[in-house]
């Protein structure tokens, strides 16, 4: 699956399309994303860097390895949660998990 999956779309295109993903749905720096199917994390490392708290969620190991790449790059470790699921499967495996969620906002996430 990956081999055929283009990993770098430009960054202006990728910048762009997060900025319209939050206008279209009037995100604020306090808002919680939810992106299934994040793969590399081209939309969630922008919204992180935009100050919304950001859950990427892919089946993909490759891409999620890259998506961590980009949340080091981008520097948004403490926005950015990724976690490996295949969504027709009831269990996960958490790749990447920041420590900056209280125990109510887990909760409401659920």
């Amino acid at each position: 699956m990956h081999e055929t999956y283009r990993l770098h779309e430009p960054e202006d295109r990728n910048r762009q399309e997060a900025e319209i993903i939050a206008k279209a749905l009037e995100l604020r720096s306090e808002s919680r994303v939810l992106d299934l199917g994040c793969g590399y994390g081209r939309h969630v490392t922008y919204l992180a860097k935009m100050g919304c708290g950001v859950v990427g969620l892919d089946l993909s190991k490759y891409l999620l390895a890259k998506a961590l790449e980009r949340e080091r790059e981008y520097q948004v470790q403490n926005l950015l949660d990724l976690i490996r699921q295949d969504l027709d499967s009831t269990s996960m495996q958490c790749i990447h998990s920041s420590q900056h969620l209280d125990t109510s906002q887990m909760r409401r996430m659920r």
